[in-house]
């Protein structure tokens, strides 16, 4: 009986900690980010705001709304969602970002989701030959 009971607390202790690391990377995602730098592709080529001529940007709303911007105008948005889940370029479970429509029916992109300190936002496109986009937060 000791052990059923041990064994349930560990489980619902291990639910709860996935939950807060989700809330979390949530949490840091909300905000303006500027793109850095893109690279990847079929030709292995390097973007940045300089090479390519504009700025872009990531806005994430803790309502779940997400905008990309070039330059001032607003190329599109969409709605977004974080969820743990497999990586087509990782061993084991990551945080990834979805972009689709708003009862999560319907996904456009998904990216897996690392931080490089608390400034610095790298999203890898999960797709063969895509980009892996680095951004830094904007102030």
């Amino acid at each position: 009986m000791n052990k059923r009971l041990l064994f349930l607390l560990a489980l619902v202790g291990l639910f709860s900690c996935r939950k807060d690391e989700l809330k979390k990377t949530e949490e840091r995602l909300v905000g303006e980010w500027a793109w850095e730098s893109s690279s990847g592709g079929l030709l292995g080529q390097t973007l940045t705001p300089q090479t390519a001529g504009f700025e872009e940007s990531y806005l994430f709303q803790k309502n779940g709304i997400f905008t990309h911007y070039r330059d001032t105008a607003t190329l599109h948005s969409n709605f977004y969602w974080v969820e743990k889940g497999n990586s087509l370029f990782r061993t084991g479970e990551v945080f990834l970002l979805y972009l689709g429509n708003q009862d999560h029916t319907t996904v456009t992109n998904t990216y897996s989701i690392d931080f490089e300190g608390e400034n610095r936002l790298v999203l890898t496109e999960e797709c063969n030959d895509c980009f892996e986009i680095i951004f830094n937060r904007k102030e």
